[in-house]
């Protein structure tokens, strides 16, 4: 608060007690008007404080519903993503069961491949066999006809 001096002349024509009453009523007025200020500070802060957590409700608002959007999304994409698995899990499913049916038929080809070199092997040493007792008769029977 201001120190309040009032001027020499005017105190002399006022007298004592009015100049103390005049200071006194400048004093009240000073002081009323701080008051006032700091009741419209305290009501300017509530209004600023009120803003403020509008608009910050508000942003949480938009926020959250932006967040929601993204779940929501995310739900879809998880989703999906969980479909294509599940697919890729039957084309590998099926893949084996070609695959094995594959490696069964390549296992009975190689079986009868086995079965013929096996049979041909037979004739052949049948053959050797026949020709290795043929041979040396049929070289007598030619030694005979043939003097």
């Amino acid at each position: 608060m201001a120190v309040l001096s009032v001027p020499r002349p005017l105190q002399e024509r006022l007298g004592e007690a009015a100049t103390e009453s005049l200071v006194e009523m400048l004093r009240q007025i000073e002081s009323d008007q701080e008051e006032r200020r700091e009741v419209q500070k305290e009501q300017l802060l509530q209004v600023l404080e009120e803003r403020f957590l509008r608009h910050v409700a508000e942003s949480e608002q938009r926020t959250n519903a932006e967040i929601a959007a993204v779940r929501v999304d995310l739900g879809k994409e998880i989703t999906d993503v969980r479909k294509e698995i599940a697919d890729v899990r039957k084309e590998i499913a099926a893949a084996r069961v070609d695959l094995g049916k594959e490696i069964t038929d390549v296992r009975k080809e190689i079986a009868d491949v086995r079965k013929e070199i096996t049979t041909q092997t037979r004739w052949i040493l049948a053959v050797l066999g026949g020709a290795a007792v043929l041979i040396p008769i049929l070289q007598r029977v030619m030694a005979a006809l043939i003097p």
